[in-house]
């Protein structure tokens, strides 16, 4: 991009990149198990274990947990619009989810801020934040190249018949690219 700026500002005659082909980034295919999941989650703080629950259940980003506001929560309804969405998505809160909002509103603080996921005065975390505290726990829980990121897989692979709406994806092709539990195949059986 530089390089065509500065083409475009007749800077240079020609880019020096013309013809370069650039690696992409290759795609993940990590799968955090449930035992490796539990394990960073232990040793992770309150707020970041309902930051992890949050990801893991409603299969939000991590930027999508990080901006979850308590006025997105109405009649045991979340409808919210996450980051890098077009469209809202409107869950209807599990159990499971329930409480794991209620852990959140009753975590130690001296304030409640607007958002779900907030440190002890009120503001509301960064999303860089919260990924790196799970990575620090991945870490402590010697579990090697544990990212965030993974939760949100392991969400749509664990349940992948509901996987498509609960990431707010339109197209099921982009889903797929979520999916990463290992396929249980079966050798042919012998000739007899």
């Amino acid at each position: 991009m530089c390089c065509n700026f500065a083409v475009e500002m007749e800077i240079l005659p020609i880019s020096p990149l013309n013809g370069l082909k650039l690696k992409g980034r290759s795609k993940r295919d990590r799968y955090l198990t449930d035992s490796e999941f539990l394990a960073i989650r232990a040793h992770l703080k309150p707020a970041f274990q309902c930051a992890a629950d949050l990801a893991y259940l409603l299969g939000l980003r991590v930027s999508g947990v990080t901006t979850l506001r308590w006025s997105h929560i109405k009649d045991g309804v979340l409808s919210f619009q996450p980051p890098k969405s077009k469209k809202p998505i409107t869950y209807q809160l599990s159990d499971e989810v329930k409480a794991v909002i209620e852990r959140a509103r009753t975590l130690p603080g001296a304030i409640r801020g607007l958002t779900v996921i907030c440190n002890r005065r009120g503001l509301p975390m960064s999303a860089i934040y919260v990924s790196q505290a799970f990575t620090a726990a991945a870490k402590k829980a010697g579990i090697a190249d544990a990212r965030f990121h993974d939760i949100r897989a392991k969400s749509a692979s664990d349940d992948a018949s509901t996987a498509q709406g609960r990431l707010g994806h339109t197209d099921a092709r982009t889903t797929d690219g979520y999916l990463r539990k290992p396929q249980v195949v079966f050798p042919i059986k012998g000739v007899k």
